[in-house]
């Protein structure tokens, strides 16, 4: 595997990347942008379709790719899908962890605990899945790369994204977690945090969460528009698996996708700096 260079296109030449939630969006762009980089594809996606076309795409702009059915919540089917990878294609050098679902924008006393399990069991246990299955054998080659998904929604919370903030707030956990315990392994850690990127995560989420005809919300729909006007706007998918690249092959730990969207999170830190303050001056008094 080769990640070389740091003026031009980032290259992963002969690398071989097994990536999770490839049949459309960041996972699709992401497949495309490995692939013109040098690297073979491994897509998969729990609709083994979606992760077909992607294959086909990434071959008829010239690269390597093959896909995979893989339904991220199943230990069996992971252990199974790395054997067939690396049958096919060799040792995995980069995992993708991307597949995940987005927020059903409900508020919590409005989401069943039947769905909050489905969707930590997507976005956060899928990971910790692909980590246990991958990162022991990138461990005992004493090499490897592990990009996580992430989101900004990670680093701050907004109304009716509690479902989705959580599972991300815990997979930035994970993905820290990681990276300290592989540290002087030669695995390095990424989690990409980008905000608002069109897919259609978020349909398919709300159809799981809430009955379809509850969906529409006017109001909600509102604030959506302004959260996302006020956190960098839209970036194209394509756009984030460009910049995901250019963090992986620089080996930054945090890869963020959109000016101006850290003001929540940067918010949120002040006030927790504040609360600190108060304690430390608190304890001088009481020491004094």
């Amino acid at each position: 595997m080769s990640i070389e260079g740091r003026i031009g296109p980032p290259r992963f030449d002969g690398a071989n990347v097994l990536l999770t939630g490839a049949g459309s969006g960041i996972g699709r762009a992401l497949a495309l942008e490995f692939a013109q980089a040098g690297a073979h594809v491994a897509a998969t996606d729990v609709d083994d379709e979606s992760a077909a076309e992607t294959a086909r795409a990434v071959r008829a702009a010239g690269g390597v790719a093959r896909s995979y059915a893989l339904d991220v919540t199943d230990d069996a089917w992971w252990s199974a899908v790395v054997a067939r990878v690396e049958r096919d294609l060799g040792p995995i050098d980069v995992l993708a962890s991307n597949a995940g679902s987005s927020s059903s924008r409900r508020e919590l006393t409005e989401l069943s605990v039947e769905y909050l399990r489905w969707l930590f069991d997507v976005n956060v246990l899928g990971a910790v899945r692909g980590i246990r299955a991958v990162v022991p054998g990138m461990r005992a080659r004493g090499r490897g790369s592990v990009l996580f998904t992430g989101s900004m929604a990670g680093l701050w919370v907004g109304r009716g994204g509690a479902d989705y903030s959580a599972t991300k707030h815990a997979l930035l956990a994970v993905a820290d977690s990681l990276r300290n315990e592989v540290a002087g392994d030669g695995v390095r850690v990424s989690i990409l945090c980008p905000s608002a990127v069109p897919t259609r995560l978020a349909e398919t989420t709300r159809s799981r969460a809430v009955e379809p005809a509850a969906v529409p919300d006017p109001t909600r729909a509102a604030e959506m528009a302004t959260l996302v006007a006020e956190t960098g706007g839209m970036v194209s998918a394509e756009e984030v698996a460009r910049i995901s690249l250019e963090g992986l092959r620089d080996g930054r730990f945090y890869i963020f996708t959109h000016a101006g969207s850290g003001t929540r999170f940067l918010e949120r830190s002040a006030e927790i700096a504040r609360e600190l303050a108060r304690l430390d001056r608190g304890s001088a008094v009481d020491t004094g």
